[in-house]
């Protein structure tokens, strides 16, 4: 197995693929995270999973007064508290189904990624109750939205494809769940694996369901070739 860098990192390679990888994925998204961004986001913000901080930064950008950005991997820690000396952003190393959080401490909480670890590993494995309970805690901390991405069905073919030219295994599909394995190994030598879970409409209109998310407290829409966006009002939610 190849040893190779932290996945979603911003180099990617120039291959065809990773380019319509970019086209496809990352460039709809960014144009319609900071849309939405824009009309919604208020003055504090959890963002889950924040990665490298493209979105991160969007808020300080757009003038949030408290950002609290949460990852697991060491090198997104480092590259999320390079991004601004503002006193306004923190930065937690921490998965999100053991990071602590009050009722209603944020106006907005957006979980933007497939592989977030303690918000994706809840989706797996027909995990019913903990991808409720997840959503259920998410959406007790938010005032005002929770603005999170499930991947499409779609998504499969674009994603093997990259994975394959990038040297990243994706060495398993459950049809009936959407649950997709994959594994790569680090610099460090160590093995990472992942699994994430692609949705069609219907199983995320089940899953909000489940979580008690009334029809009328969400918007479900495509944000791109790969991934649904869904708006959860939260203060409609009883």
């Amino acid at each position: 197995m190849h040893k190779l860098k932290t996945p979603w990192s911003s180099n990617m390679g120039t291959t065809r693929v990773s380019r319509e990888f970019r086209e496809r994925y990352l460039e709809p998204e960014k144009i319609a995270v900071k849309k939405w961004m824009g009309r919604n986001m208020g003055e504090s913000v959890l963002d889950v999973g924040a990665g490298d901080g493209r979105f991160t930064k969007l808020a300080l950008d757009l003038g949030a007064k408290r950002i609290v950005a949460l990852d697991i991997d060491d090198e997104m820690i480092s590259k999320l508290r390079s991004i601004s000396s503002s006193p306004n952003l923190e930065v937690v190393k921490a998965n999100i189904r053991e990071y602590q959080l009050a009722d209603r401490e944020f106006d907005t909480i957006m979980v933007l990624g497939n592989t977030v670890s303690g918000f994706y590993d809840a989706f797996e494995n027909g995990e019913k109750s903990a991808q409720a309970e997840t959503l259920r805690k998410l959406i007790r901390a938010s005032k005002r939205h929770l603005f999170f991405t499930l991947q499409r069905p779609e998504s499969y073919d674009l994603i093997r494809r990259f994975y394959e030219v990038n040297h990243w295994d994706l060495y398993g599909l459950d049809a009936e769940t959407g649950v997709k394995r994959m594994r790569w190994q680090m610099k460090d030598g160590s093995l990472i694996e992942v699994r994430s879970q692609h949705f069609r409409r219907e199983q995320v209109e089940k899953l909000l369901s489940e979580a008690g998310i009334p029809q009328t407290a969400y918007t479900i829409s495509p944000i791109n070739d790969i991934n649904w966006q869904i708006e959860v009002r939260t203060g409609l939610v009883v």
